[in-house]
């Protein structure tokens, strides 16, 4: 059975669904979505692990840095970058 046809089965079956088995289905995708939210999905520069949720976090907060005007120039970053390549030589 495809996706699509999965989706559509599953839709049909919780429109008629009482709310034992609406609460069984919510507690499944809740477990679902949590084991997703503390999966591993990546590593810092020091090979620590980083949790989806926490890159969510992460990037959110960046996102609204960004728009909040906290960044810097291009010409800044290249400075920077020069620095750090300089000071591992």
């Amino acid at each position: 059975m495809s996706s699509i046809a999965l989706k559509e089965s599953l839709l049909k079956k919780i429109e008629k669904a009482d709310d034992r088995l609406l609460k069984m289905i919510y507690a499944l995708v809740e477990a679902y979505t949590e084991s997703e939210e503390e999966a591993i999905m990546g590593y810092d520069i020091h090979g620590n692990p980083k949790t989806v949720k926490e890159m969510r976090i992460t990037l959110q907060k960046e996102a609204e840095d960004a728009k909040a005007g906290k960044h810097i120039s291009l010409s800044q970053l290249k400075n920077r970058s020069e620095k750090w390549l300089n000071d591992t030589k």
